[in-house]
């Protein structure tokens, strides 16, 4: 795959953490100080939360649902994620996507098509790891999966599409080819490099002209009929560059840097 260069400007760096300070905001048990003294007043410069887990440590959170995490607990740097599993010992930590992008179209889906058939995946949230502001691409907890196409080409079942790709295996039908967006309007994060890749011909990775680095939507064009002489092929344009076959889990441990901006 080609990769597609200056999608996108990066954004700053993360911060290493919230300044000078003397470390007291961690508590013994390792959770993060409440930030109110002895005497009851609000320390500014104790550290937030930086995860689900130390979100439910200092405010004794059980229930999965909203919170407010910080970058390396900096207070400047706030941004919300949905804490899932806050009743285990390990939370998880995850970003709401938007459905709908700037222009009204679907947001947030990927799609694998192959002989008129096709398979959807919505991404209505994607797994964040807080400490390296990474997605995990393959993360389906809260995705939704349309039908299982058999895929000849691949030779396998599809059954769900990774974050930000689009995949075709053989000719478009009808003049129909794959699509998919990734969209994080909303969320203070840009994608932190110029990643996105597609194959030759009409694949191709499109950056919002208005957000290019928050929204990119992506064409997937295959060739071939199945024919002795015109074999399927597949053709995919992804948000970063990734292994085939880019369908199920099959690219598990793949991630997608971002970058935190205000």
């Amino acid at each position: 795959m080609r990769s597609i260069i200056g999608m996108v400007v990066v954004v700053g760096a993360v911060g290493a953490g919230c300044g000078g300070g003397s470390g007291a905001a961690v508590t013994d048990s390792g959770g993060v100080d409440s930030g109110v003294t002895d005497s009851g007043v609000v320390d500014a410069s104790a550290a937030g939360p930086s995860t689900c887990l130390e979100a439910k440590a200092a405010l004794g959170v059980t229930a999965d649902g909203p919170q407010t995490l910080y970058v390396q607990g900096d207070k400047a740097k706030p941004y919300s994620v949905y804490c899932a599993g806050m009743s285990s010992a390990e939370p998880r930590e995850y970003l709401t996507l938007t459905a709908v992008t700037s222009t009204g179209s679907t947001a947030n889906f990927s799609r694998f098509m192959e002989a008129g058939n096709q398979v959807t995946t919505s991404y209505d949230r994607v797994r964040l790891d807080p400490a390296t502001l990474q997605i995990d691409l393959t993360d389906a907890a809260f995705a939704r999966s349309t039908a299982q196409v058999h895929s000849n080409a691949l030779g396998l079942e599809v059954t769900s599409v990774p974050f930000g790709v689009a995949m075709q295996c053989g000719a478009p039908i009808d003049g129909v080819t794959a699509a998919g967006n990734v969209d994080l309007t909303g969320n203070p994060f840009v994608l932190a490099t110029a990643s996105a890749c597609a194959d030759p011909g009409s694949n191709a990775a499109i950056p919002d002209a208005a957000h290019p680095a928050t929204t990119v939507s992506f064409v997937g064009v295959g060739w071939g009929n199945g024919t002795a002489g015109s074999p399927l092929l597949c053709g995919r344009a992804t948000i970063t560059c990734l292994p085939y076959p880019t369908v199920n889990g099959q690219i598990q441990g793949l991630k997608l840097s971002l970058a935190y901006t205000p």
